[in-house]
C-alpha cells in the first residue's frame, strides 16, 4: 500500500498487528471463545517484561474481542474470566504506578475521575443493590487502572516509539472499519441476529437500522466508528500534519458506515467531534501555519457543502429528519419537534426523574435499577453482570447520585477537560469530549466490559500519542517543554 509513511508509522508493526488480531480472532472462532485462555500467558509476559507497548496491544485486543461480532469473536464463562484476569494483573500495575511519588503530568487529569466513583461509594451503601454497586466500582477501577498504569508507563518512560503505537492503532482501525464495509454483502454475519431482532421488538423498539458491522451490536457500532474517526481524524490533525493516504481512506469510510448504522447518537458524535478538533487546532502552539489552514478549509468547506446540501436538496433534509425523528419513516422538516426527537429516551428520562424525586441530594446507587432493589437473593452471573439501561447520562447521574453526584461529575469532568486543554492533550480532550456525546444517549462510560472500556482504552492511547507528540516537538523546538506532560 503505497499510502504508508515509515516517518508517521512503522510499516511491519501495522501488518503484525494485524496478523495478530487476526490470529486472535480466528483462536476465538475454532475454539468458541474459550482460546483466549491460551493467549493469556502471552499478555502476562508482555506485563513482566513492562513493555508498554505490547501491553497497549493486549489492552486494545481485549476491548476488541470483547465489543466484537460474537459470529467471529464469540464469548463465554472462559473468556471473560480470562480476560479479566489479565485486566486484574493489569490493574496491579496501575496501583503500583498510582502509588509513586512522581506520575506523569498528562495523565494525573484522569485521577479526578475515580473521585466520581469514590463519591458513589457514600450513596451506594444505602442504595437499591450495594453489593452489584460495589462490584461494578470495583470492576471500572480495575480496568480504569490497568489502562492508567500502562498509559503512564509509556510516557513516563519515554522509550515508546510513537511510529509503532501510531501503526498499532491504525491496524485495530482497519480492522474494524475495513472489516465492517467487506461484511455488508453478508448480512447473516453483519446484521442482528433474528433472535436479536426479537429481542429489540419485545422491548417495545422499532429497529430503523440492523447493520452491526464487525461490532457486537448496531447500537454499539455507531458510536464506536465515530469514536474511530475522531481519534484518527484528531491524530492526523495534530499529530500526521501531512496528508496520508491510509488516514484518508480510513477517515472517508468512517462517515459511510455512521450512514448505514442510522444513529443519531453517532452522527451527533461525529459532528461534535470535527467541531472539537477544530477548536484545539485554534488552541495549539507550535503547529505549522499553512497545515492549520489547509485543515480548517478543509472541515469548513465539508460542513458548509452538508448545510447545502441540505438546505438546496429536499430528499437530503427528509433523510435528516427521518434521522432526528428515527422512528418516524414518513417525517419531514415540518414535522420535527422535541416530543418526537425525544421519543426513544423519554420513558428512561421519566422513570429516572421519577426515581431522583424519591432520593434528591444522593440518588439510589452505582449503575443499578429499581428491579434490582427487591432481589434479596441473586445469582454469581447476576452479580458479575447484572446489566443495566440507562440512557442520558445526566439523568442516568441524577438517579444515581442525585443531585450532589451531579455536582461532583459536572466538576470532574470540568476540571479534567481544563487541565488536558492546559497541558496540550488534544487528542485526550477531543476523544473525553466525543465520551461525554456520545452517552447523551447511551450511558456507557462506566461499562468496561462493554463499550465503555472500549472507549476508555483509545482515551488513553490517545494521551499516550499527545505526550509522545510533545516529546518529539521538543527535539525540534526549544520552546516545547518535553518535562510538561512526564
Amino acid at each position: 500500500m503505497d499510502g504508508f509513511d515509515n516517518n508517521i508509522y512503522d510499516r511491519k508493526a501495522f501488518w503484525w498487528t494485524l496478523v495478530g488480531i487476526l490470529f486472535a480472532v480466528a483462536v476465538q472462532k475454532v475454539s468458541e471463545g474459550a482460546g483466549f485462555a491460551a493467549l493469556a500467558p502471552f499478555a502476562l509476559f508482555a506485563l513482566m517484561r513492562r513493555s508498554a507497548e505490547k501491553m497497549f496491544f493486549w489492552i486494545l485486543l481485549i476491548a476488541t474481542l470483547v465489543v466484537g461480532n460474537a459470529f467471529f469473536m464469540p464469548k463465554g464463562a472462559v473468556f471473560v474470566m480470562a480476560n479479566r484476569f489479565v485486566l486484574g494483573c493489569f490493574g496491579l500495575l496501575g496501583v503500583v504506578r498510582l502509588l509513586k511519588r512522581r506520575k506523569a503530568k498528562m495523565v494525573t487529569p484522569f485521577l479526578w475521575f475515580l473521585a466520581y466513583v469514590a463519591y458513589m461509594a457514600i450513596p451506594s451503601y444505602g442504595g437499591w443493590q450495594p453489593v452489584v454497586s460495589y462490584l461494578k466500582m470495583f470492576l471500572f477501577v480495575v480496568v480504569f487502572l490497568a489502562y492508567f498504569g500502562v498509559a503512564d508507563k509509556a510516557i513516563s518512560d519515554g522509550k515508546v516509539d510513537v511510529a509503532r503505537l501510531r501503526a498499532m492503532m491504525l491496524a485495530f482501525a482497519s480492522f474494524f472499519i475495513v472489516g465492517s464495509v467487506c461484511v455488508m454483502p453478508f448480512p447473516e454475519i453483519g446484521q442482528l441476529s433474528g433472535e436479536e431482532y426479537q429481542r429489540a421488538v419485545l422491548a417495545g423498539q422499532e429497529v430503523t437500522s440492523l447493520f452491526k458491522g464487525l461490532s457486537s451490536h448496531s447500537q454499539a457500532f455507531g458510536p464506536m466508528v465515530a469514536f474511530f474517526f475522531v481519534f484518527l481524524f484528531a491524530d492526523w490533525a495534530f499529530g500526521v500534519r501531512r496528508f496520508s493516504k491510509l488516514y484518508a481512506f480510513l477517515l472517508a469510510l468512517c462517515p459511510f458506515l455512521i450512514y448505514q448504522t442510522s444513529s443519531r447518537t453517532a452522527m451527533a458524535s461525529f459532528v461534535a467531534g470535527v467541531l472539537v478538533v477544530g477548536f484545539c487546532l485554534l488552541q495549539m502552539r507550535g503547529l505549522g501555519g499553512k497545515w492549520r489552514s489547509k485543515v480548517l478549509v478543509g472541515m469548513t468547506l465539508a460542513l458548509c457543502a452538508c448545510c447545502v446540501a441540505v438546505v438546496a436538496v429536499p430528499a437530503a433534509r427528509d433523510s435528516v429528519a427521518r434521522l432526528a425523528m428515527k422512528y418516524d419513516r414518513g417525517a419531514t422538516v415540518g414535522s420535527l419537534n422535541a416530543e418526537g426527537l425525544l421519543a426513544t429516551r423519554q420513558f428512561l428520562i421519566d422513570a429516572q426523574l421519577a426515581n431522583l424525586r424519591r432520593s434528591p441530594y444522593v440518588g439510589n446507587g452505582f449503575q443499578v435499577s429499581e428491579q434490582m432493589a427487591g432481589a434479596r437473593v441473586m445469582s454469581w452471573k447476576q452479580l458479575l453482570t447484572a446489566p443495566v439501561e440507562k440512557g442520558v447520562w445526566v439523568t442516568a447521574i441524577l438517579e444515581e447520585g442525585g443531585w450532589f453526584g451531579l455536582a461532583v461529575f459536572v466538576a470532574v469532568a470540568l476540571t479534567m477537560l481544563t487541565l488536558l486543554i492546559k497541558r496540550r492533550a488534544y487528542m485526550a480532550f477531543c476523544l473525553f469530549s466525543t465520551l461525554l456525546v456520545v452517552n447523551m444517549a447511551e450511558f456507557t462510560m462506566f461499562a468496561m466490559s462493554g463499550l465503555g472500556g472500549f472507549t476508555w482504552a483509545l482515551i488513553f492511547v490517545g494521551v499516550v500519542l499527545d505526550a509522545l507528540r510533545i516529546r518529539d516537538d521538543a527535539r525540534s523546538d526549544w520552546d516545547v517543554d518535553w518535562r510538561s506532560c512526564r
